[in-house]
């Protein structure tokens, strides 16, 4: 433009140029770009570029497009671009002029996409397809904008699209099937499907694995609203949000509606190990169910289960903690090969299915190892549900559970239920574990100490049970946890 120019006047300065060409563009005589992407570009004729670039790309039905012969349904490549227009316009300056106005994205300088040119989302129940897995488990989230006056620009969506598939093929294996208003991808181990309200105002993420793993969909849901949240910075600066969580329940029934819960409001339940009702759907959800947790309070005691417990084990453990042998062949099947995977899945899906606490969690954990003769691993996990783990501190007044051991190793038969009953325990729990150990003279003694120390939580001091112990005469006994360092 510049040499042009100079040739009808060579005296010409760029900097009177510049002004001369920001004030025709001002009276809409000519364009000027001031491209990101590349040198400023002046368009001499705007009707054209309106009519004969713009129009076909934003009304194709209205401006047919000639030799087009569409490679893809959902982008279009660099050779596709040259071979409509390259007898009009430079292809790579016409890139650099749609890429400024936001009409078309790319993910890789070769591929584009055009959200005029894509088709619109089918019917989910057509391309998201409900498994036949009974071990799927569905997550989502929901980010809309805060207040009517809110909007996300319309250069969000079509950004978020082009960031995800810049994943292909390193997190994405298999290339991400795009649409208008929505999205399907997969990372080997979880599909994700994403999707755009037609108002532009909410965009919802959804997950699912078929094994039944809330880890794996934790990293991909993870993934993906990172990227969101890069996407919304970039393209919609400024733009007040909301964040929910979408009904687990109503994901898998495949029901046409985000059905969803305001994140706080879950994430208190899921503190509090509650439910909560949805106001339209008239059912309850557990607040775990809705809200994919990586790193739970349980997951280093389930960690460390799976670590120590033997092939020969498992099993026994599982059945011992209520789940049935066909969940068990199904988790052995899922993870073969992997022992310490299939346990730590199998503890995680016994947790989900119990409607206890976290911690009365643990402590049936415990006794179901001590059922299964693993109560060296039943010891540790009391010692870090006090805050005993390695490299923590310690109360050298609490009572520790090898302190326990040693307290039952040195009771007589007759010093059990005295004993139990000075600590505060009720006959119905002295019978209760009577019941369940009735040939182990040792294990009723331990369990014993250990419901005392359960019961007692933080108030499970060693001067409590010394105490305990004088009162039914055994002075020795006192003495010696007394004297323990």
């Amino acid at each position: 433009y510049v040499q042009a120019v100079k040739e009808i006047d060579p005296l010409v300065e760029e900097n009177f140029l510049l002004k001369s060409t920001e004030f025709l563009n001002d009276m809409a005589e000519v364009l000027l770009i001031k491209a990101t992407s590349s040198e400023p570009v002046v368009v001499l004729s705007p009707p054209w570029l309106c009519g004969g670039v713009f129009g076909h790309l934003l009304a194709p039905d209205n401006f047919p497009i000639d030799h087009i012969e569409r490679e893809s349904d959902d982008h279009v490549t660099f050779r596709e671009i040259s071979r409509v227009f390259a007898q009009k316009v430079s292809p790579k300056l016409l890139i650099s002029i749609l890429l400024e106005f936001q009409l078309c994205h790319s993910y890789d300088g070769k591929e584009f996409i055009f959200p005029s040119l894509l088709r619109k989302l089918p019917a989910l129940r057509e391309v998201w397809k409900p498994t036949k897995s009974e071990s799927v488990v569905y997550f989502g989230s929901q980010v809309a904008c805060k207040d009517t006056t809110d909007s996300f620009s319309p250069a969000f969506f079509p950004r978020l699209q082009t960031i995800l598939l810049k994943e292909y093929p390193g997190t994405f294996p298999v290339k991400p099937a795009v649409w208008k208003d929505g999205m399907i991808f997969t990372d080997a181990k979880s599909e994700g499907l994403m999707t755009m309200s037609s108002d532009e105002m909410t965009c919802s993420i959804v997950v699912r694995n078929s094994s039944g793993s809330r880890e794996y969909c934790h990293y991909l849901l993870a993934f993906v609203q990172k990227r969101l949240y890069k996407a919304l910075e970039e393209s919609s600066p400024g733009t007040g949000i909301v964040e929910r969580v979408i009904s687990s329940r109503a994901l898998k029934e495949h029901r046409d509606t985000f059905y969803t819960y305001d994140l706080k409001s879950v994430q208190e339940a899921v503190h509090e190990n509650r439910s909560l009702t949805h106001p339209d759907l008239q059912w309850s959800e557990r607040g775990c169910d809705l809200l994919v947790i990586q790193e739970g309070p349980n997951k280093r005691a389930f960690q460390l289960v799976a670590k120590q417990l033997r092939a020969t084990e498992w099993r026994e453990l599982g059945r011992e903690l209520g789940l049935l042998d066909s969940t068990l062949d199904r988790l052995q099947k899922d993870f073969r090969g992997d022992l310490k995977e299939t346990v730590y899945r199998m503890l995680t899906r016994w947790e989900e299915g119990s409607d206890c606490s976290w911690s009365a969690a643990r402590q049936r954990l415990s006794e179901a190892l001590v059922l299964v003769e693993r109560r060296d691993i039943a010891d540790v996990l009391m010692c870090e549900a006090e805050g005993h783990d390695e490299g923590g501190e310690t109360d050298s007044e609490l009572v520790l559970p090898s302190m326990l051991q040693k307290v039952a190793e040195s009771l007589q038969l007759q010093d059990c239920r005295k004993l139990g009953r000075a600590l505060g325990l009720t006959d119905a729990q002295l019978d209760g574990i009577e019941h369940r150990y009735p040939f182990n003279l040792g294990e009723q003694q331990y369990q014993i100490l250990l419901a005392w120390k359960q019961q007692a939580g933080n108030a499970a001091y060693r001067d409590a049970l010394a105490s305990a112990l004088q009162a039914i005469g055994r002075l020795d006994v006192a003495e010696e946890i007394q004297d323990q360092e």
